[in-house]
């Protein structure tokens, strides 16, 4: 997709297929985890 939702829901369309065969991470790539890391990355700076 074009931006980071876009991206995260083509990728939780696709990861459904999976079925119970693999182990997911749903917070990886969201939105709310790369704020987050951004924070981080911000504090440690200062």
């Amino acid at each position: 997709g074009d931006s980071i939702a876009a991206a995260e829901a083509q990728a939780e369309a696709a990861l459904s297929a999976a079925g119970d065969r693999v182990r997911i991470r749903h917070d990886i790539g969201t939105s709310d985890l790369l704020d987050r890391r951004i924070e981080h990355m911000n504090e440690l700076r200062a």
